[in-house]
C-alpha cells in the first residue's frame, strides 16, 4: 500500500504513525468533549496527557518487540534499547497500546480516586475511533496483515514488511468492519437488553464483545508473532479479556 505518505531529504513521513497520531488526537478531543457533556473533570485527562501517552506508546512498542524479537536479530541489551524507545521505527501492537493506556489510567484513577467505569463509559467510543483510524493507517503501512486467501476481496501488498505476494484476508478492515459494527448497533442493543444500559455495562459489552472478535480474526492473521500451534499471543490476550468481562455480564443478566 502506502507505508510513506512523502520524503523531504532526509525526513520521511510515515502513514502508520500519521494516522496513529490522528488517532490520538481525534479519540482526545472525543473524549475531552464526553467529558464536558458528563460533568466530569476535564483537568484529569489534560494533566496526565503525556504520561498517558507515553505510557501507551512505550508499552505498544515493548509489546510489538517481545512478540517479533526474532526478526530483529540476536537478543541484546542494544537492540532492546533501541526497538522499544526508537518509537518512530514502524511496528506497533495493539493489545500493547491497551495494556499501556490502561496500566497508567487506572494508576491515576486510583491515586486520586476516580471511578475508572465512569471514565471508561465516555471513552469507549473515542477509543474505538482512534483504533479505527489506527487499522486503517495499518492498512496502508501494511502492518497486521491476514493470509492468503482466494476470497474476491482479498488484497496485495507490495512491501517487503509483507511476506505474501498473493492476494490476502484485509484483517484490517475486518477490524474496523467490527468496531463499526459494535458502535453503531449500540441502541439496538441497548434495547433488547436493558440491562447493558445501567451501571457503565454497555462499555462492558463493547470491550467483551471486541476482545471475542478479535480472537476470532486471529487465526486469519498471517504475519509473526508468538505463537505456540495455531495459538497466537493475541489469542491469549484476547481471552484475558473476554472470560472476565463475559462473565460480568452473565451475572448481570442473570440480575436483571
Amino acid at each position: 500500500m502506502f507505508p510513506t505518505l512523502f520524503e523531504i531529504g532526509p525526513f520521511t513521513v510515515q502513514s502508520l504513525w500519521t494516522t496513529v497520531i490522528i488517532g490520538l488526537l481525534v479519540g482526545t478531543m472525543m473524549l475531552l468533549k464526553n467529558a464536558k457533556h458528563a460533568r466530569m473533570d476535564v483537568n484529569f485527562i489534560l494533566e496526565h496527557s503525556t504520561s498517558l501517552l507515553i505510557g501507551t506508546v512505550s508499552i505498544s512498542r515493548l509489546t510489538f518487540f517481545l512478540a517479533n524479537w526474532g526478526f530483529f536479530g540476536p537478543l541484546s541489551l542494544k537492540t532492546f534499547l533501541q526497538q522499544v524507545f526508537f518509537f518512530w521505527e514502524p511496528g506497533l501492537s495493539f493489545w500493547g497500546a491497551t495494556l499501556g493506556f490502561t496500566l497508567v489510567f487506572i494508576y491515576h484513577c486510583k491515586r486520586e480516586k476516580e471511578n475508572p467505569l465512569e471514565w471508561l463509559e465516555i471513552a469507549i467510543i473515542p477509543l474505538f475511533t482512534a483504533m479505527f483510524i489506527g487499522n486503517f493507517g495499518q492498512l496502508l503501512d501494511g502492518q497486521g496483515y491476514g493470509k492468503d486467501t482466494i476470497l474476491p476481496w482479498g488484497i496485495t501488498f507490495e512491501s517487503t514488511t509483507v511476506k505474501y505476494t498473493v492476494p490476502i484476508h484485509p484483517t484490517q478492515i475486518y477490524s474496523m468492519i467490527i468496531i463499526a459494527t459494535i458502535v453503531l448497533t449500540r441502541k439496538k442493543i441497548c434495547a433488547k437488553w436493558e440491562f447493558l444500559k445501567q451501571d457503565h455495562h454497555w462499555a462492558i459489552f463493547a470491550i467483551s464483545s471486541y476482545s471475542l472478535a478479535r480472537f476470532l480474526l486471529e487465526f486469519l492473521r498471517g504475519d509473526d508473532t508468538l505463537q505456540i500451534g495455531m495459538i497466537r499471543l493475541g489469542h491469549v490476550i484476547s481471552l484475558i479479556i473476554f472470560v472476565p468481562t463475559a462473565y460480568i455480564l452473565y451475572k448481570k443478566a442473570k440480575e436483571a
